[in-house]
Order: C-alpha cells, then sequence, then structure tokens
C-alpha cells in the first residue's frame, strides 16, 4: 500500500495543522515588544542613580565642588557640553536637566512598537506640565528665560516647539497651536465657554485643572482598551489619578482667588478613575461639607480647614504613598513636596511586586520617575546652597529613596 504523499495545504484544510506565519513576520512580531530588553538597559542606569549618601556629600560641599564631583559621574557629558558657556549653578541646573532628557529619550529609543507607544503615553504627563509652564508665562507676561528653565522636553512636544509657544502674546494663541494635539478638543470647549474671564486667575487655574484630566482619560482609556492590560500599570496609574486629586483640592485653598465653594468646585473637576477618591463614603463627607460649610477666606481659618480636611482623609484609610503626602504637607504645606513625597511612597510600594509582574513598564516608569527625584534633589542643594541655607533645611526639602 502507498503511502500517502505529505501535505501540508491538505493537512491544515482538514484542521489537522494550524498555519504557520512567515518567518519574517513571527520576527517582526516578536520584537514588536521588546520589553524584557529595555528593563535590563534601565536596571543598569537605575544602578547609577545616586544613593542617599551621595546627597549627605552634596550637602558639605559648595556649587563649585558640586560641579566638580557631578563632572566626574554620569553628567560628564553633559557638563563637557555646557562648561565653556555656563558657570556655577546655571551650569549645574542646565546640565542635569539635559542629561534627564537624554536619558528619557535614550530609554524610548531602546523600544519597540507596543512598549514605545505605552513609554509615549506615559511621558505625555510631562507635556501637560510643560504647558503650565506656557499658560503660566503667557498669562503673566512673565520672563521667557525663567520659563524655559523649567521645562522638561521629554514628551511629545520637543524643545523648539515649547519655546515657540513661550514665545506667544496670547493664551487665545496658544490654544490654537495645540490643534492637532489631544488636549485642544478638551481646552478649546473650556475657552469657548470662559472666555469671558480669560484674564482671571481662576482661569488660568481651571485650564490647568482641563489639561490634567485630559491625560489621565486618555491615559486610562488607552490601558483599558489595550489588548493585554498591564494591570500593575493600570493601578499605578489609578492611584497617580487619587494624587493629582488629592493636590488639586489643596491646591484650591492656594490659587488665588480662593473660591468659597471649595468642596464644591472640588467635585465638579475631580478626575474620576482613581481609587481613594472613589469611595463613596469619602464622596458622601465632601458632599455634606459642599452642602454646609462656609468657607471662610480668612488665611487663619482657612489653615484650620486645611487641618480639618487631613483629618477627614487619614479617616478614611488613605493608602500608604497618600498618608506620607499628608504627613509632609501637614509639616510644610508645600503641595510641591507633598506630591513627589506621594509618587515616591507610591513607586516604592509598587516595586515590591515587580517580580510578579516581569513585562510590566512599571520597572521603566520607576527609573523615570526616580531620575526626576535625582534631578530634582541636586537642584534642592544647589539653589539652597546659592541662597545660603543651611544643611539641614535643605535636607528637608530632599525625597530620599
Amino acid at each position: 500500500m502507498q503511502k500517502d504523499e505529505f501535505n501540508p495545504d491538505r493537512l491544515i484544510k482538514e484542521g489537522f495543522l494550524k498555519p504557520r506565519k512567515p518567518v519574517l513576520e513571527e520576527l517582526v512580531s516578536f520584537t514588536d515588544d521588546n520589553t524584557p530588553y529595555v528593563i535590563a538597559r534601565v536596571k543598569y542606569r537605575l544602578y547609577q542613580l545616586f544613593t542617599n549618601d551621595v546627597y549627605e556629600k552634596l550637602l558639605l560641599m559648595n556649587n563649585d565642588l558640586i560641579s566638580a564631583y557631578l563632572t566626574e559621574g554620569p553628567y560628564r557629558k553633559e557638563f563637557e557640553h555646557f562648561g565653556l558657556e555656563l558657570k556655577g549653578a546655571n551650569l549645574i541646573e542646565t546640565a542635569i536637566v539635559s542629561n534627564l532628557v537624554r536619558n528619557f529619550k535614550e530609554v524610548v529609543g531602546f523600544a519597540h512598537g507596543q512598549l514605545k507607544a505605552k513609554l509615549n503615553l506615559f511621558l505625555g504627563f510631562y507635556d501637560v506640565r510643560n504647558l503650565q509652564v506656557v499658560f503660566r508665562r503667557v498669562f503673566h507676561q512673565s520672563k521667557i528665560e525663567i520659563a524655559t528653565d523649567a521645562l522638561i522636553p521629554v514628551g511629545k512636544f520637543n524643545l523648539h516647539f515649547l519655546k515657540k509657544l513661550l514665545e506667544m502674546d496670547s493664551i487665545e494663541n496658544v490654544i490654537l497651536s495645540l490643534d492637532e494635539t489631544i488636549y485642544f478638543e478638551p481646552i478649546f470647549d473650556f475657552y469657548s465657554r470662559n472666555k469671558n474671564k480669560i484674564n482671571e486667575m481662576s482661569f488660568l487655574n481651571n485650564l490647568e485643572f482641563v489639561l490634567f484630566s485630559a491625560y489621565y482619560e486618555n491615559t486610562l482609556k488607552f490601558l483599558i482598551d489595550s489588548e493585554t492590560v498591564d494591570s500593575p500599570w493600570l493601578d499605578f496609574l489609578k492611584t497617580n489619578i487619587d494624587i493629582q486629586n488629592l493636590k488639586t483640592l489643596f491646591s484650591l485653598f492656594e490659587r488665588p482667588p480662593v473660591d468659597k465653594n471649595i468642596f464644591e468646585r472640588f467635585l465638579e473637576i475631580n478626575i474620576k478613575g482613581g481609587i481613594f477618591f472613589e469611595k463613596k463614603k469619602l464622596l458622601n463627607k465632601l458632599k455634606e461639607y459642599a452642602n454646609s460649610t462656609k468657607i471662610d477666606l480668612d488665611s487663619h481659618e482657612l489653615l484650620k480647614l486645611k487641618k480639618v480636611i487631613i483629618d477627614l482623609l487619614r479617616a478614611e484609610s488613605p493608602p500608604k504613598p497618600i498618608s506620607a503626602g499628608l504627613d509632609i504637607f501637614e509639616k510644610t504645606y508645600d503641595l510641591s513636596r507633598m506630591e513627589i513625597t506621594i509618587r515616591a511612597s507610591n513607586l516604592k510600594e509598587f516595586s515590591k511586586f515587580y517580580f510578579l509582574y516581569p513585562n510590566s513598564i512599571l520597572s521603566i516608569i520607576e527609573f523615570f520617575i526616580r531620575k526626576e527625584i535625582e534631578i530634582r534633589n541636586i537642584r534642592a542643594i544647589v539653589r539652597g546652597k546659592e541662597k545660603n541655607i543651611s544643611s539641614d533645611e535643605i535636607r528637608g526639602y530632599l525625597v530620599l529613596w
């Protein structure tokens, strides 16, 4: 009896074999997401970040010695590049920010496909912060040079584009220049409804809330709609929404003009999709305050009300990062320090579970956040030295890992 000739097409048709992708197609699919490779590259950079011992050394130096110390380490390339045109604190700040931008872009450059898209999505947070700087500069007509120093151009908007925005003479022109971005529709809608208040500080404050809301809503939608949900990053993002909402709540006390209906205003503008601020019990308490509390705009009374809010939030058993932020805010009433403290604490909590999710991008995000913390710490030391602030006081502004 003659054996049947091997015919793969017939076997596929009859269901005995599955069709195989061409080799090239398999290769493209494999290299489309190279998360393990990028994580390995990032781990080396994580090991290069400064430890707490290094900050203690820097606190003992003056700015010239700090500059010399940084020149010998991972910042060498930037110090050599800017060393001939700048000096002192200006050289240090320019070099370290340039180093951060280079590192972020190199890491994104390692990534392919979906991973690159995810990393760019995360870095969109810096686009929002840069737009904050732009709108504030244009609104206040402050010096362009000072605003430029505050930019961290690691997202979609490059430095050239951001500088063009900084040079514009009106809020309207800045908004129209964003017509090809995800932020145009929500901020143009806000502008259309509130353009009669464009010269009021409340317009600027609310515009910033709209920007952050657009970023988080877009990122959350992307993650939820993804074919494979990165659960750790999704939970991390939801916690970051809570962090942003917490900052928004307290910023309503800080930014003039203070609204007499603070709680009602917060319930209108808080970003949906978090965890802590989605608790029904907490929301009900805030609604009770909105309906019953008459806000006295006296600064002493506002301070007392902040303490009441801190106690109210603590009573709802907040997660460790938010609890740590509340502790810092109660001591300093510094929103920026509260935010970075919470973000660092949040990252520490999630880093405990990396081994369970080896392909999550959170370990890459850890590098981004810790690198920014390093830059903030060096800046705090350098600025403190320039103003002759004591080492003990400067140490209070550092975020230690």
